[in-house]
């Protein structure tokens, strides 16, 4: 797993393994990452794998942007991640939308969006 931001830390990309292998190390890059400052937008799009305990890695960042009075924004999502997602029951409806460009408008709607 991989965690990256843009250089305005608006951006957070998580790339590879969301799963229970990696679970300890992702937390810790994580806080790493939001002590910067909270990101509007999470793209999960890189994500190849992903199990519950991934899944609870990303509730339990939408929970913290929720107590910073952030919102949570998913702007692309991977099929692997979309699939743990509805295996689990989990609904990001409200949540998973098209990406905002440079000008802070919406640009094409997410694919993988059901």
């Amino acid at each position: 797993m991989h965690i990256e931001g843009d250089s305005s830390r608006t951006l957070l990309c998580l790339r590879g393994s969301l799963n229970i292998t990696a679970a300890e190390k992702i937390q810790a890059e994580l806080l790493s990452y939001l002590a910067g400052g909270k990101p509007e937008a999470v793209d999960l799009s890189s994500v190849d794998a992903c199990d519950a305990a991934g899944m609870q890695i990303v509730l339990a960042l939408e929970k913290s942007m929720a107590q910073a009075g952030k919102s949570f924004r998913i702007v692309a999502a991977s099929d692997a991640f979309l699939h743990t997602a509805d295996s689990l029951g989990v609904d990001f409806g409200d949540v998973l939308c098209a990406p905002l460009n440079e000008s802070g408008s919406k640009t094409k709607e997410v694919e993988n969006a059901q």
